[in-house]
């Protein structure tokens, strides 16, 4: 499971996260964790806290695998933002924005999933840069390389051509 932790802010800086404003984001999480999208991506929002000057709240994403872009991810909480409440945002959106945010850390739990991006990545490692581990985690490198192999002969001897 990977979680992140966003620090977003509204987009306009007339707007502070309380009173309708924050209402209505706490309906559109729960929108946006109904979506479709979360849905198939099993996704899934949650309000952390508001900071003191109300300018900014942590923003919790869960996922089962690695998520490319956490931010952009956050589009489907924009949406749901804008149709939730359309009054408290008309006027309020610069550039067609409703949120900046930065993604101020990112954890996994578990078991570790791998994105193909980062199986190749720890591949090439595993094959050829083995030069800046320690001892052990040549040995691990090495006991690594050796399964790949073991699995990559078993797929070219199954293989039907």
């Amino acid at each position: 499971m990977f979680t992140y932790t966003l620090n977003v802010a509204m987009a306009s800086p007339k707007l502070s996260i309380e009173g309708e404003l924050l209402a209505a984001l706490e309906e559109a999480t729960e929108a946006a964790n109904g979506s479709i999208s979360a849905q198939r991506r099993h996704l899934r929002w949650q309000l952390g806290d508001v900071a003191a000057d109300k300018k900014s709240v942590s923003v919790l994403l869960s996922a089962p695998e690695a998520v490319s872009s956490p931010t952009r991810a956050l589009s489907s909480l924009s949406r749901a933002l804008l149709a939730a409440a359309p009054q408290l945002l008309a006027g309020n959106t610069p550039g067609n924005r409703v949120f900046y945010a930065e993604v101020v850390d990112e954890q996994r739990s578990g078991k570790a999933a791998l994105t193909d991006g980062e199986a190749v990545r720890l591949a090439i490692e595993v094959f050829f840069e083995q030069d800046g581990l320690s001892p052990a985690n040549k040995r691990l490198a090495k006991q690594a390389a050796e399964k790949v192999k073991e699995a990559l002969m078993e797929y070219v001897n199954d293989k039907v051509e």
